[in-house]
């Protein structure tokens, strides 16, 4: 989910590209150089900021990659962009 000012701006993305029994990559695709917070949930309902994350702000291309852990027993994590 992202908040978006302009109707005409760029829709940034969010996809997992690597995933092992430890931990997965997740790439942004948005606007070049802008910058967002990146918020979890377990469900749906209630979002906080990630504590280890300040921003994510792409690179001239529009991409950055986030690495996370994952944790053996952990519950499902769902993941959002909010502009900045």
């Amino acid at each position: 989910m992202v908040k978006q000012v302009n109707a005409d701006s760029f829709r940034a993305e969010l996809r997992v590209t690597e995933a092992s029994g430890s931990g997965m990559t997740i790439q942004v695709t948005e606007n070049a150089f802008e910058t967002y917070k990146l918020q979890y949930s377990n469900n749906l309902k209630t979002w906080k900021a990630v504590p280890d994350l300040q921003s994510i702000q792409a690179d001239f291309r529009g991409k950055a990659d986030i690495k996370r852990m994952i944790k053996a027993g952990s519950v499902q994590i769902f993941y959002r962009l909010l502009n900045e």
